[in-house]
């Protein structure tokens, strides 16, 4: 498998795990897989940082920062 289709394998995960977060947000556990997912495709990233070009991965992890906080008034819902 490469690389590619880990990170692919990832996001579509991610994607997963929202819609099921969306479908059931009184569940503790579908935004803690959500979470999770993301923090292990930005893992994912982190631990490919020395071969990716800088400018590149600031990018991809600045837009999944973005997402992440997207989805906190949904996290803070729950409080």
């Amino acid at each position: 498998m490469s690389i590619q289709e880990i990170i692919n394998t990832q996001y579509d995960q991610i994607l997963t795990e929202r819609i099921r977060f969306l479908n059931n947000p009184n569940n503790a556990d579908r935004d803690h897989d959500l979470r999770v997912s993301i923090r292990t495709l930005r893992g994912l990233f982190n631990f490919l940082k020395k071969e990716i070009p800088a400018s590149s991965f600031e990018t991809i992890d600045t837009n999944l920062l973005v997402r992440l906080k997207q989805l906190i008034p949904i996290f803070l819902r729950q409080l």
